[in-house]
């Protein structure tokens, strides 16, 4: 029987993230966060063959004095590099933060507040905002934007459990408690996710489902707030037709 430690792993899970690190990271370390809050940062590098690792730590050091780990996954997948960030992570909460996300100021702070305030969480997620190059003008576009991982997840704050039951897995925090219950009970995830270039997803929708499934209530704050960095080549309809057949 172990007690976990109170405070907030933040972890990145990596697949040749070099490029889009230094921004997610730089948004990480601008955080304000009171000084009696534990926290770190753990990199899952996920079978990287380009610097992703060095990038990390660089841009990491450069910004922040607080505790970074770089972690290695050597079996590709989404799914991999989440159980290993399970695994290494120090804090009961757990904030998975994409390469891509770019979280505000707050987010640290306000996610340990939401889960100590409400032990019935076992997961929890708020609202993202997309960010792209190019004007965001296909028609499509709010219509897909769940798609994406971007846009309100509910209606309104709260427990949203029998509602949708489902989180964005950007931006997506999990009590460890919880997600330890589930693997002393058995549970795996059946879905690798993403993979390299391949667009499977459903990993997050899994986790969330096996918490509600365990008495764990899903819970949507419409105050946690990340920008979702989107390349223009995934504006494309054909890119969302690939992302609509892998889900």
């Amino acid at each position: 029987f172990c007690i976990m430690a109170n405070g907030v792993s933040c972890v990145i899970c990596c697949h040749n993230s070099a490029e889009r690190l230094p921004k997610t990271l730089a948004h990480l370390a601008a955080q304000q966060i009171d000084k009696d809050l534990l926290w770190e940062v753990i990199v899952v590098d996920n079978a990287s063959t380009d610097n992703t690792a060095q990038i990390a730590l660089e841009t990491w050091t450069k910004y922040s004095s607080t505790t970074i780990r770089i972690v290695k996954e050597l079996k590709l997948g989404l799914t991999y590099a989440r159980n290993r960030g399970f695994a290494e992570a120090k804090y009961n909460v757990i904030s998975f933060i994409d390469d891509d996300n770019w979280v505000a100021p707050n987010w640290v702070k306000l996610v340990n507040q939401i889960m100590s305030e409400h032990p019935e969480i076992g997961a929890c997620g708020g609202i993202n905002t997309p960010v792209t190059d190019v004007e965001l003008h296909p028609k499509w576009f709010e219509m897909m934007q769940k798609s994406y991982a971007v846009g309100p997840q509910a209606k309104s704050s709260g427990d949203i459990t029998l509602e949708y039951g489902l989180l964005y897995g950007a931006g997506l925090t999990i009590r460890k408690s919880a997600w330890d219950a589930l693997v002393n009970q058995g549970f795996k995830c059946s879905s690798v996710d993403r993979k390299g270039k391949s667009l499977l997803s459903s990993g997050d929708s899994e986790i969330c489902l096996a918490l509600a499934l365990s008495g764990w209530r899903i819970w949507y704050d419409s105050r946690l707030k990340l920008f979702h960095y989107l390349p223009t080549h995934r504006l494309y309809w054909d890119y969302v037709r690939r992302l609509q057949r892998a889900a």
